[in-house]
């Protein structure tokens, strides 16, 4: 008998509760006290309202309840987002999961460093992209790579420049 993934999920909501952990992991909730989080629900810590979560479950689920390096999506007891990197191995009885054991680490600092980055990088492509004057990106070795848009106003055909030395293309 193979239950689905949707009551599995459920399931794990409805009876799933932290029941141990060491001072690290409750730190890393924003506890001081390992007391303070045991027997949190897992809805707490981990929100089914978020999407990630849901996939985060489904891969749990779909990979044997056995997952490496797997990344949660997670909130702190003040609400605060936090992002772990998880290694999680499930033990089943009766088709449910009725305990799992892990490790994880917080990676909320390099998600957000990620995130802040991605940001910056679209922000200036989007300026490059739009700026009315030429901007060209050159490789190491001189040649052309790309335009952006304020460069085409003086090129009628663009193709035939991308991998072209630069030095050649301006004494044209």
């Amino acid at each position: 008998m193979t239950i689905d993934e949707h009551s599995q999920i459920e399931h794990i909501y409805q009876y799933g509760y932290l029941a141990e952990c060491n001072l690290v992991m409750a730190q890393m909730y924003g506890f001081s006290e390992i007391d303070e989080i045991i027997g949190v629900r897992l809805g707490d810590l981990l929100p089914p309202s978020d999407p990630r979560n849901l996939d985060y479950l489904r891969a749990f689920i779909r990979s044997g309840y056995r997952l490496s390096d797997a990344e949660s999506y997670e909130l702190d007891r003040n609400g605060n987002p936090k992002y772990f990197a998880n290694n999680l191995v499930g033990i089943i009885q009766d088709h449910y999961l009725i305990r799992a054991w892990g490790n994880q680490r917080d990676v909320s600092d390099r998600k957000q460093s990620e995130e802040l980055l991605r940001r910056s990088e679209e922000m200036f492509s989007t300026l490059v992209e739009h700026a009315p004057f030429g901007v060209y990106f050159i490789d190491s070795d001189f040649r052309l790579r790309t335009i952006n848009n304020g460069s085409r106003a003086f090129f009628s055909n663009i193709s035939p420049l991308i991998g072209r030395d630069f030095a050649e293309i301006l004494r044209k």
